[in-house]
């Protein structure tokens, strides 16, 4: 059973987190993050960040880049100014992106 590390809203964290369990922010982080799962950027969530994960959903407001292994998703509330790096990547109707967007794996020409 996979548990999941929340950060509420009202809460302020600058520095680094690592870690093997799904992240969802509520609050506001600044710095890095590298997590092997999903990490969901929330409505009311704010990120100045470097972020690694698996999978990154944003909802939320992120500046900084996002590499994912599987999937990166800004949904229609989302506003991204980032350098996007993932092999599929959604921006929904109504979602806010400014910046680069790479799908290209390392293996691939």
């Amino acid at each position: 059973m996979s548990e999941e590390t929340i950060i509420a809203k009202g809460t302020y964290i600058d520095g680094k987190i690592t870690g093997e369990q799904p992240l969802e922010i509520s609050g506001n982080v600044k710095g890095e993050i590298t997590i092997e799962g999903k990490i969901l950027i929330t409505e009311t969530g704010v990120t100045d960040a470097t972020i690694k994960a698996d999978e990154v959903v944003v909802e939320g407001v992120h500046s900084g880049n996002i590499e994912a292994k599987e999937l990166i998703q800004i949904s229609p509330a989302g506003k991204v100014k980032a350098e996007l790096k993932a092999p599929a990547i959604s921006i929904e109707k109504g979602a806010k992106f400014s910046g680069k967007i790479d799908m290209f794996s390392d293996d691939e020409d």
